[in-house]
């Protein structure tokens, strides 16, 4: 009504369609911008509304289009709003409350391409996540024929080897070798020469440890994540080996990315894929220095033409001598640079505007790595065939394909710190321990029924380690079975099967052991304590029966062990043995306050019964 400017009203005639589409794009994007809010990964908040917008109330190629935009302008609208309500109510912060991460939200969008926030919308819908990618996959189908080497010599008729990088992968070496780019490259090289090979492939859309650097990290909403999937084709070959244009085409980027684990030097050509169809481009990285110094952008350079030339590890990068080839639907305003590897949580997206490699390369075999089972498909294979009580971990379970020290390694390649696994007290994949199981395996892997002097020899070093009375060992498969034997014992010596345990603990998953296990029989799906069983307190200080570090603790929570002593010598019988663990792990990874044990085992030997340390 023109009375002020933050009340007046435009009116203009729309199209009734065009409305509706803005109206429906515009609800789905006001959700965006608030559930962008303070999220490590703003985008990916965004595309999990537009995901579940999209399944109740489907939107059009044009509504997912218009999504990012709309978003953003509601937060300048928001911190325009917040501005205009702290000018007009100075003292009520309430009304500016979302001002400061709108702000933050806008400046870090303003990174975001607008057409990568499209594609993540179109495939969070469903839809193919760069439009003009099937377009140029089937112009590459139809012109295979056409396509020249990359390099020489022709990798698609030179003797080869294919590498497997996976983050699995025995080839690829422990963590240790990815650190060492001087290693890997020696490896490299004597794998090429022991296979009679003179190229080397390493695979498209393939997930790797190597890329544990800084540079290759993203903050993930759920936590942090590495880029690790691979985009193109790595074509390791010499230092100084001639890099071919496949194609007609024109210089569209030149570089020299140089920090380290970047491209190095890097040449970007333009194609189209046919008369009037849409453009696409291919990627050269790992480059020599001045190489391509006759290049200019806009140069138009003929199929078969020498672009450049391989790097050596000290000008490309810091890598294995290499070339990473790489076709790129849309460079997303990228001159000499794009990504080379992809966030696991953004697969698709980057893999339609970086599709397969060897649609132009035209190695025969392929150069894309298998797909592994999802875990979904490992969750439903083990339902089917192993039995329930082997539990899976988490609501979303872990799909873990390495172990090295103290981390494990999903199949992303995301790093967890193992703060869980209860085998590998030396960390996982222990050199020492992988090379000695290694040595052993390949002589002689047999039961005890022979002789063998290692055997006695493993004994003799154990006991030496050990208290005078402890001479004699008994070799075993697990905890399980260790207790299981050391209740034969003790009920043999004893002629008792009366067992004292420590409430919550935890013995093994054996009939005996879970028997004598309150974690298992008081828990779910659990009986109770058999006749024979006598449970006594947990000797925790901290929320047990006996609280605070008073000097008396352990004597007064051995004091419960000794009655139950007592009470089973009264009744006409002898405890068989009193169990417990050195550390009570299940019950809360307690240690046993001091005086504890020596308390307990003096009571429990008193009344004729014997001790079993529980060191599981």
């Amino acid at each position: 009504d023109g009375s002020d400017p933050y009340t007046r009203r435009v009116t203009a005639v729309v199209d009734f369609g065009d409305m509706l589409q803005t109206w429906v794009a515009n609800e789905a994007a006001v959700g965006c911008a608030y559930a962008m809010l303070d999220k490590p990964d703003p985008l990916a908040a965004a595309a999990a509304v537009v995901e579940g917008y999209h399944a109740a109330h489907p939107l059009s190629p044009l509504e997912i289009e218009a999504v990012f935009p709309l978003a953003c302008s509601r937060l300048c609208v928001s911190v325009v709003n917040s501005a205009f309500q702290r000018h007009a109510d100075p003292g009520n912060a309430y009304l500016t409350i979302s001002e400061r991460p709108a702000w933050d939200l806008l400046e870090r969008l303003a990174a975001v391409h607008p057409r990568f926030a499209h594609y993540r919308f179109r495939d969070a819908c469903g839809l193919e996540p760069c439009p003009s990618t099937p377009a140029v996959i089937a112009w590459l189908r139809r012109s295979a024929a056409a396509c020249g080497p990359l390099i020489e010599p022709d990798p698609r008729a030179a003797p080869r080897v294919v590498f497997d990088f996976g983050i699995g992968s025995l080839t690829a070496g422990t963590p240790a070798v990815w650190s060492d780019m001087g290693l890997c490259a020696r490896k490299i090289e004597r794998r090429i020469a022991d296979a009679g090979a003179a190229v080397g492939i390493g695979r498209y859309d393939e997930v790797r440890g190597v890329y544990a650097s800084p540079i290759f990290a993203k903050p993930g909403n759920d936590g942090p994540s590495s880029r690790t999937v691979h985009l193109g084709v790595d074509l390791f070959v010499p230092p100084g080996t001639p890099v071919l244009a496949p194609l007609d085409g024109i210089v569209h980027g030149l570089a020299d990315n140089a920090r380290p684990l970047d491209y190095g030097p890097t040449v970007v050509l333009a194609h189209e894929a046919g008369p009037g169809g849409p453009p696409f481009y291919t990627l050269y990285g790992h480059l020599a220095r001045g190489s391509s110094g006759g290049l200019a952008i806009g140069d138009r350079v003929a199929a078969g033409a020498v672009i450049a030339r391989v790097g050596a590890q000290a000008e490309n990068g810091g890598w294995p001598p290499h070339l990473h080839f790489q076709i790129v639907t849309d460079p997303l305003d990228m001159r000499g640079d794009f990504a080379g590897v992809a966030d696991p949580a953004e697969r698709s997206v980057w893999l339609s505007l970086a599709p397969d490699p060897n649609l132009i390369a035209q190695i025969p075999g392929g150069v894309t790595a298998p797909a592994g089972r999802s875990g979904g498909e490992i969750l439903e294979a083990r339902r089917a065939h192993i039995g329930p009580s082997l539990s899976v971990s988490y609501r979303r379970p872990l799909t873990i394909v390495r172990g090295w020290m103290q981390h494990l390694f999903d199949a992303d390649g995301r790093a967890y710190l193992d703060a869980v696994n209860n085998v590998p007290h030396v960390g996982h994949s222990h050199p020492r321990v992988v090379e000695a199981g290694r040595r052993q395996m390949a002589v002689l892997n047999t039961n005890t029924r022979y002789l063998h002097e290692r055997l006695a020899e493993y004994a003799e070093r154990l006991t030496a380690t050990l208290p005078a009375p402890l001479r004699v060992c008994y070799f075993v498969n697990s905890g399980s079975e260790a207790n299981e034997l050391a209740l034969r014992l003790a009920r043999s010596f004893t002629g008792s099967r009366e067992t004292i345990v420590v409430d919550v603990a935890y013995h093994g998953n054996t009939n005996a052991a879970v028997e004598i296990s309150p974690y298992k029989f008081d828990g779910p799906g659990g009986a109770g304590a058999p006749p024979h069983v006598h449970v006594v307190p947990t000797p925790d200080v901290y929320r047990g029966v006996y609280r605070g570090q008073a000097n008396d603790a352990g004597a007064r929570y051995a004091a419960h062990v000794a009655a139950a002593a007592d009470r089973l010598t009264g009744a006409g019988a002898r405890p068989g043995a009193f169990i417990a663990e050195s550390m009570l792990s299940c019950a809360g990874q307690i240690v046993l306050p001091p005086g504890y044990l020596a308390g307990a085992y003096e009571a429990v030997r008193a009344a004729g019964g014997v001790c079993i340390a529980d060191e599981v």
